[in-house]
């Protein structure tokens, strides 16, 4: 009987890792506005190469508009590492391009 848990275990296992992967992300979501607020935090970092992120959260305001806030760990104009709490808002335009509205640092 050894074979046949393990086929149910095999099983288990394939289900939960197709399912646990699968679809493609909507650009109107939390994972969306959280990707493109890291965009735009990279985008006005001076070392943006060195940026480490912490998590970002991102909550919807509804009509298309997300908040987010987090923080991000890189380097200055003098080569330290320094950590920066930012926040902000974005929203999804025409349901294809994201616009910051709000950005601070």
């Amino acid at each position: 009987m050894v074979s046949r848990k393990c086929c149910v275990v095999i099983l288990v296992l394939a289900v939960l890792i197709a399912s646990s992967g699968c679809g493609e992300v909507d650009n109107d979501s939390t994972l969306g506005a959280r990707s493109v607020a890291r965009s735009f935090v990279r985008d006005r970092l001076k070392s943006p190469g060195s940026a480490k992120f912490g998590t970002i959260s991102a909550t919807s305001l509804g009509n298309s508009r997300y908040s987010f806030s987090g923080y991000v760990d890189a380097d200055n104009s003098f080569g330290a590492n320094i950590r920066t709490h930012f926040s902000g808002v974005v929203r999804l335009h025409d349901n294809k391009t994201w616009r910051l509205e709000n950005l601070s640092m």
